[in-house]
């Protein structure tokens, strides 16, 4: 048990330290003005092989606005991934990376790909190549938060939730315990990794 919370605590440092890049200054900002940054995205080449930013599996545009841009991609396109573009000045443009999945019981799958979006949506903005171990790094982070055993498996407890559970009534001995609340939702933030 030691060692997996061990395991788990690297993993999540080391997905920080590539993560957090230049904490001086957004990692989402780009100098560029946003018809730029939307001409530069919408003909964004993504890879779909394993290395690609939602796996070995075809990728497509499945919208294109001024100010958004949406692909489709993962088992049978359950996987949109957006980039909102906000212009910050007549120069500079942040673009936000979100991802939504048809499954919702797909959250580690889901922030994987919203990772590795961010990603390929930086790298392509920058100038640089898809940083695929950065990505990886992040991934293991993710697939340790994941692996932590669930308290009905014996396993540590889960944070406790910020409600408080229903009481019953007062005279009332046949409610049964609705069990552990369900854990928190996994919030993984995507910054550019390279």
């Amino acid at each position: 048990m030691r060692i997996m919370i061990l395991a788990a605590a690297v993993g999540l440092l080391a997905a920080a330290w590539y993560l957090g890049g230049d904490l001086m200054g957004p990692r989402n900002l780009y100098g560029f003005p946003v018809a730029q940054v939307h001409q530069k995205l919408a003909a964004m080449a993504i890879r779909t092989d394993e290395d690609g930013p939602l796996g070995a599996h075809p990728v497509t545009k499945t919208a294109d606005k001024p100010l958004a841009i949406s692909w489709a991609g993962g088992p049978r396109g359950a996987i949109t991934c957006s980039a909102q573009l906000e212009a910050v000045t007549d120069a500079s443009t942040r673009v936000a990376v979100n991802c939504t999945a048809d499954a919702s019981d797909n959250r580690p799958a889901l922030a994987l790909a919203r990772i590795a979006m961010t990603e390929q949506v930086d790298s392509t903005l920058r100038g640089r190549p898809y940083n695929k171990q950065a990505v990886a790094i992040a991934a293991s982070a993710v697939a340790a938060l994941g692996a932590v055993p669930s308290p009905t498996r014996g396993g540590a407890p889960t944070a406790p939730s910020a409600e408080a559970p229903d009481a019953a009534p007062v005279g009332t001995s046949d409610a049964a315990p609705s069990g552990p609340p369900p854990p928190p939702d996994l919030i993984i933030p995507a910054t550019p990794v390279g």
